[in-house]
């Protein structure tokens, strides 16, 4: 990632008091190929917006945030063109999310922008890293997608049954969907979690931020599910308006994920190792990886 793009990262941070990171990568599967990196960092930005959320009965909240996505095929090492694999591209976005909580079920609205291609600096973002880690350099992103404006509109509703005890537990069904020329699906899951002192928040479905509540101390475990119907993925269908490597999806695809979190008043981390189902047909093995996220100052 060049020296402008990482610099643009921080000034969230800069500008604003809460928030959360999460990063997403493969290594806990001991693999780099596929779905290889996630990085967002998100900012809680309602607090310089005047709106009464009174008015509407919600507890709303809106956030800003910044994200990367990686994607190779599965032998980096491979300087060809390699027909049966996923192509290699990054997905560098700007999302703004509103998540609306009324009782026991909660709203989230966002907007993805951004561009997938040379332009999402996936390459050098890869190479980097590689080179930190001293890892073996990826050869083939001489074979990645063209440079294309990508656009995102997803909605997810949730709903939670929560018993308050010795011991805390919830169980959280989401469903919604996406729209975009990035991906387009619909997806259903349920996430259930225990422990002490379980924050009052409504979890995560993957990658996106969620507000979270950290005012008290909680330690907790969780097992979640998510399934999609995926009608577009341009990571595997390729460039919607030009000529472009791409391989047949899988159309049903599913992630089971589990986890513990905890929090210490204004501070909070989660990890979940996740697995996910074949994404294309010529795909050989699900994939592994894991996720990080931590937050402050909600």
């Amino acid at each position: 990632m060049n020296k402008f793009i990482a610099i643009f990262w921080l000034i969230p941070s800069i500008l604003f008091a809460g928030g959360s990171f999460t990063l997403e990568n493969d290594m806990v599967g001991n693999s780099d190929r596929h779905y290889t990196h996630g990085t967002r960092i998100s900012q809680r930005i309602d607090q310089y917006f005047d709106w009464d959320t009174d008015f509407f009965k919600r507890d709303n909240s809106l956030n800003f945030g910044i994200g990367q996505y990686l994607y190779t095929p599965s032998d980096i090492s491979i300087k060809e063109l390699m027909k049966d694999d996923r192509p290699y591209c990054g997905w560098l976005y700007g999302e703004l999310l509103l998540e609306s909580i009324r009782g026991r079920h909660a709203d989230l609205f966002a907007l993805n922008l951004g561009v997938i291609g040379p332009h999402s600096y996936g390459e050098q973002t890869q190479k980097t890293v590689h080179k930190i880690i001293d890892s073996k350099k990826p050869q083939g992103w001489d074979n990645q997608l063209e440079d294309e404006a990508g656009m995102n509109l997803i909605y997810q509703r949730k709903y939670k049954y929560r018993h308050d005890g010795l011991i805390d537990f919830d169980v959280i069904s989401h469903g919604g969907g996406c729209l975009g020329n990035v991906f387009t699906y619909a997806n259903l899951g349920v996430t259930f979690r225990t422990g002490y002192n379980l924050p009052k928040d409504f979890g995560s479905v993957g990658i996106e931020p969620t507000i979270r509540e950290t005012k008290k101390i909680s330690t907790y475990v969780f097992v979640g599910t998510d399934g999609r119907y995926v009608e577009r993925n341009i990571f595997l269908d390729g460039n919607t308006f030009r000529d472009s490597h791409s391989v047949e999806k899988e159309p049903l695809v599913g992630d089971i994920k589990i986890g513990i979190g905890g929090h210490f008043k204004k501070v909070g981390i989660i990890y979940s190792y996740n697995i996910r189902s074949k994404e294309f047909e010529t795909q050989k093995e699900h994939n592994e990886f894991g996720t990080i996220i931590m937050v402050w100052g909600l």
